[in-house]
């Protein structure tokens, strides 16, 4: 009898090593984990953007209410646009919000650099389903993408205007934009099905009543499939301005072509980089025939990265690692990075860097990565501006743990946390 005792811990001993040799990675990047902060904005945050109130720079992020980052640190002492924010962009003008009412019906509403309150925005569409907005800020119109199932409708709105208007045509969910060159680019996703779309409508056209909205096609021509679940959208700092003629210079200076920034849109499934243009929008691939992508699935988080001298700047991407969490899913949230040129476009020479191998990486503290941002999924990513924070702290919204920064803090050092 006693022996048997003894033959049953030596199993249970050994079956407990077998497990733990099998699970050690994972246990010990969960003892990597920083002592978690109590984040200031807590929740799912929206999108951060830059815009200047009342005189003094800064931007804004909302969870519920509004919260406004100047003169080094968040207040939500700003006007509040009223009930639940779900959803934030900036125009040239104005800051608008999507305000969630007791009934459940969205409004959309903007403040002006000098105003006290916000103005509420007349909706015509006759749906009370706003469900995401954006806005390039070089760009004095946004657009609102309205429905929760087929059919979706986008609508939008100049800042001169008081009311917002129809953007003809079928459409899927609105999921981003930019404006380049008098054209706006829209991206389109499904919320149900594998589709999606981009399209391009020229601002001059939205004054008249019948704007030249046109899907773009993937090039080659005939080869791509031009219905894609495209989840996000960034215009890069990467354009060069035309040189000046000098005819007096010695050899002469002649005009060179202007080449206008790269506006990339990122697909769901794989995250796939396609080039946007007016002619159509085409794969983006490295040097070595490989796509530029995020792997896995994108979130569609999308930010420019620099660190302080700008000797080395990024393209930042949210990444999921899987639509459901588990023991080992849940570590390979966060995001990933790729290497800009001086010129701000993107270094095909080089190659993507997964989890573990980025700048935020200090001593080589790849598991501490992991158990921190590597464990939530990121809706939006955001560097400040030198003018408004000096350190050009990175922030990141995640899906459901409040909003994050990469920090020097005391104690612990530098890290990813959630910002208090």
């Amino acid at each position: 009898m006693k022996k048997d005792r003894i033959y049953t811990v030596i199993f249970a001993l050994t079956f407990f090593s077998i497990c733990a040799c099998s699970q050690d990675p994972i246990f010990y990047t969960i003892s990597r984990e920083t002592a978690p902060l109590d984040p200031i904005i807590k929740g799912s945050p929206t999108n951060i953007v830059k815009f200047e109130y009342g005189g003094v720079p800064g931007f804004f992020v909302a969870s519920g209410k509004l919260y406004r980052y100047a003169n080094g640190s968040w207040n939500n002492s700003c006007p509040q646009p009223g009930e639940r924010v779900t959803a934030l962009a900036a125009t040239t003008k104005y800051l608008y919000a999507v305000c969630m009412t007791g009934d459940s019906k969205a409004t959309l509403r903007r403040l002006g650099h000098e105003d006290t309150s916000w103005k509420e925005i007349t909706d015509t569409s006759g749906s009370s389903m706003i469900q995401s907005i954006y806005a390039d800020p070089d760009s004095p119109r946004l657009f609102a993408g309205i429905g929760s199932s087929d059919p979706y409708a986008i609508w939008h709105i100049h800042d001169d205007d008081s009311e917002m208007k129809l953007l003809p045509g079928e459409v899927k969910y609105l999921s981003g934009t930019a404006f380049l060159d008098g054209i706006h680019y829209l991206s389109t996703r499904d919320l149900i099905v594998i589709g999606g779309q981009i399209f391009r409508v020229s601002e001059s056209s939205l004054t008249g009543t019948s704007p030249d909205i046109a899907q773009l096609d993937e090039l080659p021509s005939g080869e791509g499939n031009k219905n894609r679940l495209i989840i996000g959208m960034i215009k890069l700092d990467d354009e060069i301005a035309e040189v000046v003629e000098d005819a007096m210079a010695d050899p002469p200076i002649l005009p060179q072509p202007r080449k206008p920034p790269t506006i990339i849109a990122v697909e769901r499934s794989g995250g796939s980089f396609f080039k946007v243009e007016s002619a159509g929008f085409t794969r983006m691939k490295f040097d070595n025939g490989d796509g530029i992508e995020t792997g896995g699935f994108a979130t569609g988080a999308l930010a420019l990265w620099a660190n302080a001298d700008g000797s080395r700047t990024l393209l930042v991407a949210g990444v999921q690692g899987g639509l459901y969490n588990s023991l080992t899913t849940s570590y390979t949230h966060g995001y990933v990075e790729f290497d800009l040129n001086s010129d701000g476009s993107i270094n095909t020479a080089s190659s993507r860097h997964n989890a573990g191998n980025l700048f935020t990486i200090v001593d080589n503290e790849q598991d501490r990565y992991t158990a921190t941002i590597g464990k939530h999924p990121i809706n939006h990513l955001y560097q400040a501006p030198a003018e408004i924070d000096s350190s050009k702290t990175f922030f990141a919204a995640t899906q459901n743990a409040g909003l994050w920064s990469y920090r020097d803090r005391n104690p612990g050092g530098w890290q990813w946390n959630a910002e208090d």
